[in-house]
């Protein structure tokens, strides 16, 4: 059993919001900025505070605990977010627009979220799964866990894991390194964080100028998107490792690291404000910065001064090592606040002993003519066995079998009951959204539930398509012609024919004019049917080379609006929108989501659209999303910046 005085308890949980909230305000100008900087304490400050989603969601999450209670579930974090937190785009887009179709935590990180699904937006949230768990890291762990896996995977988890072990081992740490020893305890051996984590400690050992450290840490995880985890962690170590627990120092250092400076700066500090409590951190910058939180979301703390933002929670601190037996003891905790914290717990409801899940053996996607699997979970915590009936209602023109199920779940124990999903017949649209619902009657217990299946995506693809000579250099094919018929070798400028084809934008390899009106039976067109909205090299069929390839679909929408068609290829792309060219552009460049952008009417009417696309290189990557034209939108709600009223028509 650890003990700890209320008092330090308090100090160190403002100390940490301090220097999480520092962390934001000195980090931010210089996020995205992927230079090794100069900058220094005197001239960092920037000329305005702005809020920031590094501290805001956490903001969002006391709330969650003050209502929901420490056993909070994934479940309530994510009804807590859509109900609340405006965030909704990149990886917090991706995880609404999952939920909002019913594809749970932890799918909803994983699923369809491939270029996000590593980034920071997770790490950064650990502070308050520390704080409120003081001393038990391996607790805080598990509680990062479940907020990380709503919208990450992997690295993510790890790294927010790593993060959240470490503020709650710094309570009671003497040192830096005991914090971050706590951290890496909580994540796989084998993990990139972890390797990370020990390999900045030998960079430092081997190198004194921080600026190698930086280099070699570079050289070995430095990414194009400056959110990704791995490099942002190893400077958000090396940040904390260079200032030595004063805060200006770390603070300047992770901003002079670059990348996700934000993120690293608010992170570090808040380690540094835990480990050494307000009381001890710079007085200049706690008056600069105000006693007041800067905060973007409309929950009970947006404007709420510091101490008492850090004194709630400490309070959800006290429930949390009641309710989960934490071996911590805070002595001298004010008996009224005691007082408060044990009626809050009496008055918890009782969670139910009945819960439910689902996985997909296949994945969550609906096809037109095909089966999908779902296999529904049933946990049962009470002492007796669980004798019931499940009833599955599914959406309007799909069927599942069995519709109902009788239940006989053992004594804490859990069952699993496996479905089938299609249409009842062949559907003239496959709609992006389905909805199922579920509920549970046993004895007097009562438990609703639903999940999703996303519609797969349906694309008609035409090609490949490729010139076996480079056209731009020769009329004619110029070793297979009237005159001559020569192997490509023994042809000047010809050689390298033999391991390469050639694509061009500006060529048509077919009846374009045609196709932008309705589809072309004599090229022979494949159906690749995918539920994410990604496409790979895989997904085009076994050939290798540089290549066209022509895309097309039938957008049709369950609501009317104007929208933006999201395109990243890497490889030059144009696009044909009911017949008119919407986009062309001849970058080749590395994939992201927002690349290309156009704007688009959605209504019930199909409207077509066809792609062309280029593949220059071995790797192929593109992707296609629906957006919302009003991005961020409502600030009150959480609803994904990705339409999900699309479907397709067959």
């Amino acid at each position: 059993m650890r003990e700890l005085s209320y008092a330090t308890y308090l100090d160190k949980t403002l100390g940490c919001w301090i220097g999480k909230s520092l962390g934001g305000i000195i980090g931010a100008p210089f996020e995205g900025h992927k230079i090794r900087g100069e900058m220094t304490a005197d001239n960092c400050w920037p000329k305005e505070i702005a809020p920031n989603d590094d501290l805001d969601i956490q903001v969002v999450w006391l709330e969650a605990l003050e209502e929901r209670g420490p056993l909070l579930t994934q479940a309530d974090l994510t009804d807590i977010w859509r109900d609340r937190c405006w965030y909704n785009f990149a990886e917090y887009g991706a995880f609404l627009y999952n939920v909002q179709r019913g594809i749970h935590p932890p799918l909803s990180g994983r699923f369809n979220n491939e270029f996000y699904r590593e980034s920071m937006g997770c790490p950064i949230r650990a502070e308050i799964w520390g704080a409120i768990c003081p001393g038990a890291p391996e607790v805080a762990a598990e509680y990062a866990q479940l907020d990380g896996e709503l919208d990450h995977i992997d690295n993510s988890v790890w790294a927010e894991r790593f993060w959240a072990a470490a503020l709650a081992e710094a309570y009671f740490a003497a040192t830096l390194e005991e914090a971050l020893s706590a951290g890496v305890s909580v994540i796989p051996e084998e993990s990139a964080i972890a390797q990370i984590y020990y390999e900045v400690n030998s960079l430092l050992e081997a190198h004194s100028d921080w600026r190698r450290v930086w280099l070699e840490l570079i050289r070995r995880y430095g990414n194009r998107d400056g959110s990704k985890v791995q490099i942002n962690f190893g400077f958000t170590l090396l940040s904390l490792y260079i200032g030595d627990r004063d805060l200006k120092r770390t603070l300047v250092a992770a901003i002079n690291c670059g990348w996700d400076s934000d993120c690293t700066a608010a992170t570090a500090g808040a380690l540094v404000g835990a480990l050494r409590g307000a009381k001890e951190l710079p007085e200049d910058w706690k008056k600069r910065m105000g006693s007041v939180l800067t905060c973007d979301v409309a929950v009970k703390h947006k404007n709420a001064p510091l101490d008492q933002f850090a004194g709630d929670t400490c309070k959800v601190g006290l429930e949390t090592i009641i309710t989960r037996t934490l071996p911590v003891k805070i002595t001298g905790v004010p008996r009224a606040l005691m007082d408060e914290v044990e009626r809050l717990i009496r008055n918890r409801p009782t969670p139910s002993p009945i819960a439910l899940s689902v996985s997909y053996p296949a994945g969550p996607v609906l096809y037109p003519d095909k089966t999908s699997l779902v296999n529904i979970h049933v946990y049962n915590d009470l002492k007796t066995p669980c004798f019931g009936e499940m009833e599955i209602m599914a959406p309007e023109g799909v069927k599942v079998k069995p519709n109902t199920i009788s239940l006989a779940v053992p004594a804490k124990a859990s069952s699993e009951f496996k479905i089938e999903a299609c249409y009842k017949s062949k559907p003239e649209t496959v709609w992006d959204k389905n909805l199922f619902s579920v509920r549970l009657q046993a004895g007097d217990i009562t438990q609703d539930f639903s999940f999703g299946l996303t519609g797969s995506r349906l694309w008609r693809v035409y090609g490949p398509y490729w010139d076996a000579w480079d056209t731009t250099r020769f009329s004619e094919c110029p070793y297979r012609n009237d005159r001559i018929i020569s192997h490509p070798v023994h042809i000047q400028g010809c050689q390298e024919m033999l391991v390469h084809e050639h694509a061009r934008l500006d060529r048509q390899y077919l009846n374009e004019a045609e196709l932008i009106k309705g589809e072309l039976q004599e090229e022979a067109p494949f159906l690749v049917e995918i539920g994410e909205d990604f496409l790979h090299h895989d997904d085009l069929g076994g050939f290798l080379g540089e290549s066209c390839y022509y895309l097309t679909r039938e957008i049709v929408s369950s609501e009317e609006r104007n929208c933006a068609v999201s395109l990243g290829s890497t490889g030059p792309v144009a696009a044909w929108w009911d017949g008119k060219e919407v986009l062309r552009a001849d970058n080749v460049e590395s994939h992201f989501l927002t690349e290309h952008q156009f704007g688009v009417r959605l209504d019930s009417n199909p409207h077509r659209l066809v792609v062309k696309c280029l593949r220059l290189a071995d790797l192929f990557q593109f992707s296609l999303h629906f957006i919302k034209e009003n991005i961020p939108g409502d600030r009150t709600v959480g609803v994904s910046y990705f339409l999900d009223c699309t479907g397709n028509r067959l």
